[in-house]
C-alpha cells in the first residue's frame, strides 16, 4: 500500500486495517521508517510529524565536488546538513556529506576529485559508487596540469563511470560551467547551446558557455511540485520573506559571464523534465527564452542541471534560486 503527500506533506492511507504497521516515507534518495499503532483504533490515526534521516544507516550518502564559483554545501549546511558561520558559510568539519577538492583552494584535508574514480577495495568499484548523491558545483578545475586532482569532462574513464554510476541508482547534479560533465556522458538528453544538434556524441567542450553575465531574471516555475514548494517556503533575502513574486516567478541573480544556456531537450529524449525558464541574454545580445533548470531519468538513477546556482559567497537566509536547489535534494 502506497499513497504520496500533499505540498504540505500530509498524506492518507484509507481503510486500513487495526494492527501496528510499519510505514516507510521516501522522498527521493532519502528515507525513514517509523512503526504506527492502529491496534485499537476507529477512524482516522494520525502519526507525529515525520523527518527524514540527516545522518545514519537510512540518511542519503551525499559527496560534494568543490567549484570556484558556485557553494552547493552552503545549501546543504541551511538545510541542516552542517553548521554555518554567521556569513552563511559551511563551518568545514560540521557537514554531514562528503567533500572532495573540485580546485586547489579546498582544505587540503580533504581528497581530491580524482579520489571519485579510484577503486574502493572494499566494494570492487569506484568510490563515487559508495554515494546516492554526487554534486558538481560550478567551476570544478578540469585542467590536471593546474591542478593535479582534477577530472577533464571528456576523459573516457569518467564519462563511463558517470553513466553506470547514475544506471545504477546514482544521482548527479552539476551546475552551470560543470555542464560538461553532463552533456560528455549523456548527450542524448539535453540539446545545450551550439551548432551541434546530434544526440548520439556530445558537443565540443564549453561551446554552450555563451550567457551574458550580471543579468538578473524572473523565471516562469513550470513545474506544479516546485511552484508549491516555493508558495511554502521562506526566501529571507526577498519581501515579506515570500520566494515567489506576486506575479508567480522566481527572481533569479549571480550569473556568470558566459554561462552555459540550454537549448531544449533533444527530439527522442524521454522523461527531460523543465522546472523553469526564462528571457535571458547571449554574450552576443541575442536573446532567447530558455530552460534554465531540468533533470532526467537514466537507469535506475537521475541526473539534475542547473544553468544558475548560488552565489559564491555566503549569505543568510535562502535566496530564491537556493530554495530551488534545496527542492532538488529531495527529487
Amino acid at each position: 500500500m502506497a499513497s504520496c503527500t500533499d505540498d504540505l506533506g500530509n498524506f492518507i492511507l484509507p481503510e486500513v486495517e487495526a494492527g501496528f504497521y510499519e510505514l516507510e516515507v521516501v522522498r527521493g534518495a532519502f528515507k525513514t521508517s517509523f512503526t504506527v499503532d492502529a491496534s485499537d483504533k476507529e477512524g482516522p490515526v494520525s502519526t507525529q510529524p515525520i523527518a527524514l534521516s540527516k545522518d545514519g544507516p537510512t540518511a542519503a550518502k551525499m559527496a560534494i565536488v568543490t567549484g570556484h564559483f558556485d557553494r552547493m554545501e552552503n545549501v546543504l549546511a541551511k538545510t541542516g546538513f552542517g553548521e554555518m558561520d554567521n556569513d552563511g558559510e559551511l563551518i568545514l568539519g560540521t557537514e554531514l556529506f562528503d567533500i572532495y577538492r573540485g580546485i586547489d583552494t579546498t582544505d587540503t584535508s580533504y581528497p581530491d576529485f580524482s579520489k571519485l574514480l579510484e577503486t574502493n577495495t572494499v566494494t570492487g568499484q569506484a568510490f563515487v559508487f559508495d554515494y546516492d548523491i554526487v554534486f558538481l558545483n560550478c567551476g570544478v578545475e578540469t585542467d590536471s596540469g593546474f591542478f593535479p586532482g582534477s577530472l577533464a569532462a571528456d576523459d573516457e574513464a569518467l564519462r563511463a563511470t558517470l553513466r553506470e554510476y547514475v544506471q545504477q541508482g546514482g544521482r548527479l547534479y552539476a551546475t552551470d560551467w560543470s555542464y560538461d560533465y553532463i552533456e560528455q556522458a549523456f548527450p542524448e538528453y539535453l540539446d545545450f547551446y551550439g551548432d551541434h544538434s546530434d544526440p548520439n556524441s556530445a558537443e565540443q567542450l564549453e561551446v554552450a558557455s555563451v550567457g551574458a553575465g550580471d543579468q538578473t531574471v524572473y523565471a516562469s516555475i513550470t513545474d506544479p511540485n516546485l511552484i508549491a514548494f516555493l508558495s511554502n517556503a521562506t526566501c529571507e533575502t526577498r519581501a515579506e520573506n515570500k520566494c515567489l513574486e506576486t506575479d508567480g516567478s522566481l527572481y533569479i541573480e549571480g550569473f556568470l559571464p558566459s554561462w552555459a544556456i540550454i537549448d531544449d531537450a533533444h527530439e527522442n529524449a524521454v522523461g527531460v523534465n523543465f522546472y523553469a525558464r526564462a528571457d535571458v541574454l547571449t554574450d552576443e545580445d541575442e536573446q532567447l527564452n530558455r530552460p534554465l533548470t531540468a533533470s532526467f531519468p537514466f537507469g535506475s538513477g537521475q541526473v539534475f542541471y542547473s544553468s544558475y546556482h548560488t552565489e559564491d559567497i555566503g549569505s543568510q537566509g535562502f535566496l530564491p534560486q537556493e530554495r530551488v536547489m534545496q527542492y532538488l535534494i529531495f527529487e
